[in-house]
């Protein structure tokens, strides 16, 4: 529309016979030498970034190690005619934080290299209450970390308690955590 306007407003104020003359208006070349005399480039558009995809958590080399784990737990505990402990994903999101802290850093210990204590990491996953854990460093299968646990006094104490009813574990570079409520 203000092309249109700009055009009739040109052609009825042109006094030159060049441009206008009482029977022939070309249009094209009043267009064509605005348009030369007017340079103005068309700003070519710009590839916007794409969005950063979030990292993925570290995972371990088997996603199933955690279910292995908790089934190896489960086994040694009806083994000693205990209940078997039912899953809980935030103790497991508390025990992957560990692992994922621990096994990258071989650093074998309760408290994390944050200086956080499992109480803060259960939290950072909603969860808020009485707890147990347990960690094991270097053993190469599941059943290995337990045999650990079975074989240390208060590892063993929280596996075989019966306070405990559910269980959450993970494990990064053989550095395996389970967390009981």
């Amino acid at each position: 529309m203000k092309v249109l306007l700009f055009l009739f407003f040109f052609i009825t104020s042109c006094t030159t016979l060049e441009y206008a003359s009482p029977s022939f208006i070309d249009i094209g070349k009043i267009i064509g030498d605005f348009i030369s005399s007017n340079p103005k480039p068309i700003p070519k558009p710009q590839p916007q970034p794409k969005p950063e995809k979030p990292k993925d958590p570290i995972k371990d080399q088997d996603p199933t190690i955690e279910i292995a784990t908790i089934n190896a737990i489960n086994h040694a505990r009806m083994a000693k005619g205990l209940t078997i402990f039912k899953v809980d994903d935030r103790l497991s999101c508390g025990a992957q934080i560990h692992a994922e802290d621990i096994g990258p850093s071989k650093i074998c210990g309760h408290t994390g290299s944050d200086g956080s204590n499992p109480t803060e990491r259960l939290a950072r996953c909603d969860f808020r209450g009485a707890w147990g854990e347990i960690v094991a460093c270097g053993q190469k299968s599941p059943e290995e970390a337990v045999d650990a646990w079975d074989h240390s006094p208060g590892h063993a104490a929280i596996m075989y308690s019966d306070k405990y009813t559910h269980i959450g574990a993970y494990m990064i570079n053989n550095y395996w955590v389970a967390v009981f409520r």
